[in-house]
This record gives structure tokens, C-alpha cells and sequence, in this order.
């Protein structure tokens, strides 16, 4: 009997299970907390977060709210679950493959885009549904410097797409504050952006909207933030992020404001156990 795609990845995660090394972190949560966390821990709090951006037919996002922050990673024996409420994508599984002193590789189950739930009966055709993904993470450092390197494919069958993303940041420390800056790109398969940007003829029909068929695409991202300890375990953040669409998908009618690129600028305070 042929195993499908999740499947596949499923038994190529447990199979790794049987040895390996302590898993990487990502380095956004690296940079942002100044420190590379080796080990368990949990972060819980508030933020506010304002944000401006390209705006869908049939989705009003509040541009100012209330956020929940959870982060954390838990690790046993290689195997780790990761979880940052700066980059929205979710929970994280992973396993890591291989530990060096300057690099290493982690084995990646996750989401990368969320589901869409739009208003009014004519707009719902539009709904989309997150994906599930495999993939490999590349860490390293160079000097202060550290990068990242991503591959993945959908094993949901949301969409089949592929894509990868390269990034690379660095954090500073002033007194009490830590500072840091990162920078990347990604690439999306044209399955991957048709679904979550493009505009079939039946979708036409039902609302209106031109018919839009997304291709492969490249984005960027950039992200400056600061942090400053409160007390012993309370810790204030701000995070300000743009992101720039790909081009390919910037014509598509789903768009009811089509901005190039969205920011957002999120504030919190948080306890770390």
C-alpha cells in the first residue's frame, strides 16, 4: 500500500526519533531574547499590536487590538515543540538532526499559512484553510552574526506548494536593553500563492471579483525590536515588522486595498517562567 504525504512525514519524524542531538532554536526568538535558550521555557503575557497593511474583500482586520503572547519551546531528547507569538504561524515540531558547534539541522513539521474566514454569504467561496508543512531548518552563525535557512513542502494537501526563506540577524547589547535587527527573504510556489491569493473562475462567478491566477513568488521581511528587563522574571518588548508581498500576487482582486507591504508594531509585557 502507497503511504501519502503525511504519512511519509510522519514516519520519517518518528524514525528520527530514535537518536539525534539537542534540537536549534529559531533565531528570531534567539534575537529577540539576547540569548541563545538552550532548554525548556515558557513566556505568557500581553501586548497591543497595531498594524496597516493591504486589506480583503470580506475581511476586516481591527488595525489595533489586543494580542496574547505564549512562547516557549519544550525539548526531550531531540524532539521539541516551539511556539512564537511574533510570527503567527503556529505551534512547532520539530527533531534535530544534527548539533555542531557553529550549525546545525533541524527536521520541521508546522504551519505556515493560517486559515481565512471571511463575512457575508457572497465572500465565504474565498475561505481558505491552513496548511500543514515539512520541512528542513539550517542554523549557523558567522562572527555576531547568525543566519537561518528554511525548505518546505505541504503535506496538508491544501495545496502541494513548496517554498524556502533565507534570514539573517543580529542582536546588540545596551545596558539593560537588548537590541536586535533581522532581515530575510522567501520563496512560494505558484500552488502555494494561487491558493491563498488567487481568484478561481467559480469564485468569479460567485463574487464579482476579476478572475486571478497567483504565480511563484518572491517576499521579503524585515524586523527591529528592543527588549528591556521589568523586574526578575517580567520583560517589556517591542517588535516593529514589514512585510513585502511577492509581486505576483499583488494584482489579485482578493485585494480591496492593495498596499505592497504591511507593518506592524506590537508592545508587551510578559512573564517568563
Amino acid at each position: 500500500m502507497r503511504n501519502t504525504a503525511p504519512q511519509r512525514a510522519a514516519l520519517l519524524l518518528v524514525a528520527a526519533l530514535m537518536t539525534g542531538p539537542a534540537a536549534a532554536e529559531d533565531i528570531g526568538r534567539e534575537l529577540r531574547r539576547g540569548e541563545s535558550a538552550e532548554g525548556n521555557y515558557l513566556e505568557l503575557g500581553l501586548g497591543l499590536r497595531a498594524a496597516n497593511g493591504p486589506k480583503r474583500h470580506g475581511l476586516d482586520a481591527d488595525p489595533l487590538g489586543l494580542a496574547a503572547i505564549i512562547n516557549g519551546c519544550f525539548q526531550w531528547k531531540g524532539v521539541f515543540i516551539e511556539n512564537h507569538a511574533e510570527d503567527a504561524h503556529g505551534l512547532v515540531l520539530g527533531y534535530g538532526l544534527v548539533e555542531q558547534p557553529d550549525w546545525s539541522l533541524d527536521l520541521l513539521l508546522t504551519s505556515k499559512h493560517q486559515r481565512t474566514r471571511h463575512e457575508g454569504a457572497a465572500w465565504r467561496v474565498l475561505d481558505t484553510q491552513a496548511d500543514r508543512v515539512a520541512g528542513l531548518r539550517l542554523s549557523g552563525t558567522a562572527g555576531a552574526a547568525v543566519w537561518q535557512f528554511n525548505a518546505w513542502k505541504d503535506v496538508s494537501g491544501r495545496h502541494d506548494g513548496f517554498g524556502a526563506s533565507a534570514q539573517l540577524g543580529r542582536a546588540w547589547q545596551h545596558g539593560n536593553w537588548n537590541l536586535h535587527a533581522l532581515a530575510g527573504l522567501n520563496y512560494s510556489s505558484a500552488k502555494v500563492l494561487d491558493y491563498y491569493h488567487g481568484v478561481s473562475a467559480q469564485q468569479s462567478a460567485v463574487t464579482g471579483l476579476a478572475a486571478y491566477r497567483a504565480g511563484a513568488g518572491w517576499g521579503g521581511a524585515a524586523e527591529v525590536g528592543a527588549s528591556y528587563p521589568l523586574a526578575r522574571d517580567w520583560v517589556l518588548r517591542s517588535t516593529l515588522r514589514a512585510i513585502r508581498n511577492p509581486s505576483t500576487v499583488r494584482d489579485s482582486s482578493r485585494w480591496s486595498d492593495p498596499k505592497r507591504t504591511a507593518t506592524s508594531l506590537l508592545l508587551s509585557v510578559s512573564h517568563v517562567f
